[in-house]
Parts: structure tokens; C-alpha cells; sequence
């Protein structure tokens, strides 16, 4: 049976292994014959549809344009790739990793590592990563503070009003989590890693997307 190795676009695993479980007959286009393919992601069993191609000579009597059972990509044993089939078109697509809108630049960059570590299946890396995003922002936040201790930032930064105790809730959770991975990396597992994925995302969100997309709307109803 086919079988298909991809990274996932549902749950980002990266190299993931995918089980066929449907396949079209083969569709003349001139020289080029193509196959549409069904396969199930093995890591969270979501589906994605895959299309193959190769050029090839058509069988006697068969004319060109129709529909027609060619055998094809459904009868390799693994990837069709391995056997000089092309790969057309995945749908849906991988979608590339990107931080929140209106995360500055250097802070942005350090959030997609983070994601690329985490969909490369490394979880306590993930961890330390997300918790170096907070170490960054804490700094950008609170610039002249007490810049060795990120606690203490958090503490700062609640008590003059630059972050809502809730978000230094926030704050404190990803600082506890992301020492966690570092410290004891035996327990820090794909679940944890995706929360403070989660937690961190939603850090960003409340400290610079939303702060922006306010002033935005505030201009524009302003404008005469």
C-alpha cells in the first residue's frame, strides 16, 4: 500500500507518516497521467488530499482524455516518490509557522524557532524556547529593571501597571513551565509543550496584537 511522508498542516508534525485510505484511477492529460490520493496524517488522523503525477505511455487503445484504471502510485509499496512519481499538489497546504500580528521583529523570530522546535517533535527544547520568548519580551517591556531575574520583572512590570495581574499569571506560568523543561526534561511531555505553546501565544496576543489593533481602530474612527 501506498504510504506518504509529509510534514502534517492539521497538527504540524514534522516528517509525518500518512496511511493511504482512498485513490482515484489514473486521468489522462496528454503525456502526463495524474492520481488523486487520500491519506490519514498517523500521528493525529486528520486527512489530506494528494496528487500524483508521471509521464508516461498510454495502453494500447486507450484514448487520451478519459478516465481508466492505469494501476499507478495505489500499487507501490511506500512513497510513490521512490518510483519516479511526481508530486503535484497537497491540499490542505503546511502552513508556515508565524508569531501573532504586531510582534516586533526580534521577538517574532525567537517565537517561530520555538514552533519549529516544537513541530519537530522536540518538546523540552519547545519549552526552553517559549520560556526565552517571555525572557525577551519581559526586557523589551521593562528596559532598565532588574534584567537577571525574570520574577522579578514579572513583579515589576504587574505592580506599575505595564502587565494586568492576570497576564503576570500568565507570565509566571510560562517562566514555571519553561524551568520545568529545563530542569526536569524526563516529565516534559508533547502536552506540555503545546500548553505553553498556547499560553505563550496568548501572552503575545494580549501585550502586542491587541494593544495595536485597538490604537488602529481608535485612528480610523477619528479620521473626519
Amino acid at each position: 500500500m501506498a504510504e506518504f511522508v509529509y510534514d502534517c498542516p492539521h497538527c504540524g508534525t514534522r516528517k509525518a507518516g500518512f496511511t493511504r485510505i482512498g485513490s482515484d484511477h489514473g486521468h489522462a492529460q496528454g503525456p502526463k497521467t495524474t492520481w488523486n490520493f487520500m491519506f490519514v496524517c498517523r500521528v493525529c488522523w486528520k486527512g489530506i488530499l494528494v496528487r500524483f503525477s508521471k509521464v508516461a505511455e498510454l495502453p494500447a487503445g486507450v484514448p487520451r482524455g478519459v478516465t481508466f484504471d492505469f494501476g499507478g502510485p495505489m500499487d507501490v509499496r511506500g512513497d510513490p516518490r521512490a518510483e519516479g512519481y511526481s508530486l503535484e499538489e497537497v491540499y490542505p497546504s503546511p502552513i508556515a509557522p508565524s508569531a501573532p500580528d504586531h510582534v516586533p521583529e526580534h521577538l517574532a523570530d525567537n517565537y517561530v524557532e520555538a514552533l519549529n522546535v516544537l513541530q519537530g517533535g522536540h518538546w523540552t527544547g519547545a519549552g526552553v524556547m517559549f520560556r526565552r520568548v517571555l525572557e525577551i519580551a519581559t526586557k523589551d517591556l521593562a528596559p532598565g529593571t532588574e534584567r537577571d531575574n525574570l520574577r522579578k520583572r514579572i513583579s515589576d512590570l504587574v505592580a506599575n501597571g505595564t502587565m494586568d495581574p492576570g497576564m503576570g499569571e500568565l507570565a509566571d506560568c510560562i517562566r514555571d513551565e519553561g524551568n520545568f523543561a529545563a530542569h526536569d526534561v524526563d516529565d516534559f511531555d508533547q502536552e506540555s509543550a503545546e500548553q505553553l505553546h498556547e499560553f505563550t501565544s496568548l501572552f503575545l496576543t494580549y501585550t502586542y496584537t491587541l494593544p495595536q489593533r485597538i490604537k488602529d481602530a481608535n485612528a480610523k474612527r477619528k479620521k473626519p
